[in-house]
């Protein structure tokens, strides 16, 4: 038994000895962050005019961009408006120009919620 297992040690061994020598000067290389840059928002309706809420949004958006990546048409501006239906529109896709319509008021419970679906 100790014959057999003494072999293949050596050969494990020299393996790992050949792989260290092979791999010239490997270190360690720096990683620097990327700055991803955020939409202007612009809000349509007095009530969304909040700075908390522009901050929200660009955090959100950022997000987005380092789960999913880059979208296909670049974010530029994004306008806020109040309406009966939430719903995320492209207005000009050469502009990067969204519309981001939401059917909650800032200061009911779903608004947040509502507003990160949309960002999404």
């Amino acid at each position: 038994m100790l014959k057999f297992i003494r072999p293949k040690l050596l050969f494990t061994i020299f393996i790992s000895l050949l792989i260290f020598l092979y791999i010239p000067n490997l270190k360690l290389q720096k990683v620097s962050v990327q700055f991803i840059s955020s939409p202007e928002v612009n809000a349509l309706d007095n009530s969304l005019n909040n700075a908390s809420i522009y901050a929200f949004i660009k955090s959100g958006f950022n997000y987005s961009q380092q789960l999913y990546g880059e979208p296909r048409i670049a974010v530029k501006k994004i306008n806020l408006r109040l309406h009966t239906t939430p719903l995320a529109s492209l207005n000009n896709a050469n502009q990067g120009e969204f519309t981001i319509y939401l059917s909650h008021q800032p200061s009911e419970y779903a608004f947040y919620g509502q507003l990160s679906h949309e960002i999404f």
